[in-house]
């Protein structure tokens, strides 16, 4: 399972430490990308990462993923439910294993919507993207066909006609 994102350096005068984070580990076997709001995605991250503190200390085994793609979904869709707060402005996507459903990726968009898929683009462009793994995507693929898939791809959805490997972030589970 391999999540591919663009840095994003939000400033050249910002630190390069300080960039906008778009991976995340949530617990052992899961990880997302977010794109939107960054303070939004920040606050399902800590979320999902309190939801697997306590799934575990509960049930004494890490959550399976879907559980928390379901658990946090719900927590995205209940502002929509009033006019008096704001909807989270942010897409998520989960990758993880567990014992149930072996490698899962999920998307979870700003309405509280989850869906499973085999392969899945998020962010500006995302139409161009989806596009080409619809027509380049194959079941069987090994880690090596995976990544250069990922990386053709995210080269598809850039504005850039030649992107440079510093601008990747590349996280494998």
């Amino acid at each position: 399972m391999i999540l591919v994102a663009k840095k994003l350096l939000l400033s050249k005068l910002l630190a390069p430490e300080k960039m906008s984070e778009k991976m995340y580990m949530i617990d052992d076997h899961i990880i997302c990308s977010v794109c939107g709001m960054a303070s939004d995605a920040l606050i399902l991250v800590e979320r999902g990462r309190q939801y697997c503190q306590d799934y575990m200390y509960t049930f004494k085994e890490p959550i399976p993923v879907e559980r928390l793609v379901e658990q946090l979904s719900n927590t995205i869709h209940l502002p929509t439910q009033y006019g008096s707060s704001r909807p989270y402005g942010t897409s998520i996507l989960f990758a993880g294993f567990d014992k149930h459903g072996k490698f899962q990726l999920y998307c979870a968009d700003p309405s509280g919507n989850y869906a499973s898929w085999k392969a899945h683009v998020l962010g500006a462009n995302n139409a161009n993207g989806i596009s080409f793994l619809k027509e380049e995507y194959k079941d069987e693929q090994n880690l090596q066909d995976g990544l250069k898939l990922s990386l053709r791809t995210m080269c598809k959805t850039l504005d850039a006609t030649h992107p440079k490997p510093e601008d990747c972030i590349i996280q494998s589970l």
